[in-house]
């Protein structure tokens, strides 16, 4: 995929006036540090700029500033712009244009998302103010932190700000980042810090977000695509690792920025979904041997044996204590460990490696506090199906045998070593050499090579979509 540049759609322009200075001469904060200090940011000057940011008289100072400019009830974070506009010494800090125009670009493409339940109520507000104004330049502010917020803190909150219960609230945020900020507006790096949040390599996101800024969209379709723009940002590119997004049923295995495998994949069931994560290839496993893991020992194999005790044989399965010591499945009240009670199964049940085997040839481990992994299956077929929800809840990749080869090559593997060692079902273990990160990832609807992709959302992740839309047409005009 070609590197994109995000279109500037827009012809903003702002010509901010600095705000009135409530501040008696000594109190200009950032100025009492050196350059060199405030680059430094050492602990001994950070606490110093704290102190400023709780001294109550500033603190007293900075509420006026706020509460004559915007009504309380029109801002989110007004404890954290109070000290904001402690170490701005009280005077604008939206005063470049460039950085006003990057940041409402992609501001509005948070706000159309729906994700932050008062944005738009946010920008509505800076759009009645008036240009140059004290209470734009705070509006502008309270927008920011929100959008900070948000991306300071969406990889770890992914799964449930972006997707059902969509429980996204912006919080206060750290002294130590407000500091990082003025300090980057300060030194003429205001554009700089704002591209950390903007995925600027990533050329799906870069046609997704251009789409949505282009305005020519209908409400839901503009807040959808806008939706899955976010959900893209966390991804800084598609030019090396493996790349499974869940609803496509589809992996892309990309190194040094070519596509090196395409393959088709089965994830989880809507019951046991495959959970949106990002890690590391760790190792690759040959021939492994399978550890029913507890979602699977808990609704399949244990009243499996309840009804048959004979049911592991078949599969090739083996009971074990934690031990490792083997244990007649006869000797084991199966009845009682049905249900919760699972939970307390003191055994663990293991299928020996094969060509039958539930992992096939291949496994490809990360770490993942879900247990989750990708690997092979001796069930071909299930690769023709339309739909391909049927795991529970790790992937099964079609071409596993051509990934584990790519991956067995890197490792320094000959492909008579390869051969051998594949045909004596026995297991090994191979560390990854190459760094290859995994991204599963749940994207219903984006933009690639200038066209609009919409697919089933399988998992009933996606929201209801809202009938409004953003007023693109006022945002033009206004900066």
């Amino acid at each position: 995929m070609k590197k994109t540049v995000l279109v500037i759609l827009f012809s903003w322009v702002s010509s901010m006036m600095a705000l009135p200075s409530y501040a008696k001469n000594g109190d200009n904060v950032l100025a009492t540090l050196s350059l060199k200090a405030q680059q430094r940011h050492t602990q001994q000057e950070v606490e110093k700029l704290r102190g400023f940011m709780q001294n109550p008289k500033l603190l007293l100072q900075a509420e006026k500033l706020l509460l004559q400019n915007v009504p309380r009830h029109q801002l989110q974070s007004f404890d954290s712009l109070k000290k904001l506009y402690i170490l701005a010494n009280f005077k604008s800090i939206w005063s470049d244009p460039a950085l006003v125009n990057l940041f409402m670009q992609d501001y509005a493409i948070f706000v159309a998302s729906g994700v932050s339940k008062r944005s738009l109520s946010t920008l509505n507000h800076i759009l009645a103010s008036q240009k140059g104004s004290a209470k734009r330049d705070i509006l502008l502010s309270d927008a920011f932190l929100d959008y900070y917020y948000f991306n300071k803190n969406l990889k770890k909150n992914i799964n449930t700000w972006l997707y059902a219960p969509f429980d996204y609230q912006p919080s206060s945020i750290k002294e130590v980042d407000l500091i990082a900020w003025m300090n980057a507006i300060n030194s003429n790096y205001g554009e700089s810090f704002l591209k950390k949040f903007i995925p600027i390599d990533n050329a799906i996101y870069l046609a997704t977000a251009n789409k949505v800024l282009s305005g020519t969209l209908g409400p839901k379709n503009e807040q959808k695509l806008a939706l899955n723009a976010q959900r893209l940002r966390v991804i800084p590119n598609f030019t090396n690792g493996l790349y499974v997004n869940i609803p496509t049923y589809q992996l892309n295995y990309f190194k040094n920025g070519q596509l090196a495998l395409h393959s088709v994949v089965v994830v989880g069931k809507k019951k046991r979904p495959t959970p949106v994560l990002f890690s590391q290839l760790s190792d690759v496993v040959v021939n492994p041997p399978w550890t029913v893991p507890p979602t699977i020992l808990e609704k399949d194999v244990i009243p499996k044996y309840a009804k048959n005790v004979g049911y592991g044989a078949k599969k090739g399965f083996t009971v074990l204590n934690y031990a490792g010591k083997k244990v007649d499945p006869s000797s084991i009240d199966w009845e009682s460990y049905k249900g919760e009670n699972a939970k307390k199964f003191p055994y663990m049940i293991r299928q020996k490696a094969g060509k039958t085997a539930a992992l096939g040839r291949y496994k490809f481990n990360m770490p993942s506090a879900e247990a989750i992994f990708l690997h092979d299956t001796p069930h071909k077929s299930v690769f023709k199906r339309k739909k391909r929800a049927l795991s529970s809840g790790c992937v099964r990749v079609e071409k596993a045998s051509e990934l584990g080869k790519i991956l067995l090559t890197e490792a320094g593997w000959s492909q008579e070593k390869h051969n051998q060692v594949y045909k004596s079902e026995e297991t090994a273990y191979v560390k990854i050499r190459s760094a290859n990160p995994v991204y599963l990832y749940y994207v219903t609807s984006w933009v690639e090579k200038g066209k609009v992709n919409t697919v089933s959302d399988i998992y009933n992740l996606d929201p209801k979509f809202s009938t409004n839309s953003l007023d693109w047409k006022s945002l033009k005009m206004a900066f």
